[in-house]
């Protein structure tokens, strides 16, 4: 808790909404089998998928899939795709 307090709320609220889109994104809307695509996150910032499954951020990190071919994980409230990987914003 005292690290998030030490981050700021607008810090921890930005790398959030950086982890959400809009709508109901199962794999094959996420990930594209031949090219790259990019993604516009909740917050406005961009993220890029890759046809290998891998996923880049802003800040140049490429996060490998935790689950095989992109998993669909039915929420309900949207689709879950998970990652082991703090996605950064900035």
């Amino acid at each position: 808790p005292d690290a998030v307090c030490d981050l700021g709320q607008d810090v921890v609220a930005d790398v959030l909404t950086y982890h959400v889109t809009e709508g109901r994104r199962f794999s094959n809307s996420v990930f594209n089998k031949n090219r790259e695509k990019s993604i516009e996150m909740f917050n406005g910032e961009w993220i890029t998928t890759n046809p290998d499954l891998t996923t880049n951020d802003v800040a140049g990190q490429t996060i490998p899939p935790v689950l095989p071919d992109g998993v669909n994980i039915n929420a309900s409230n949207g689709v879950i795709h998970v990652v082991d990987t703090v996605m950064l914003p900035f």
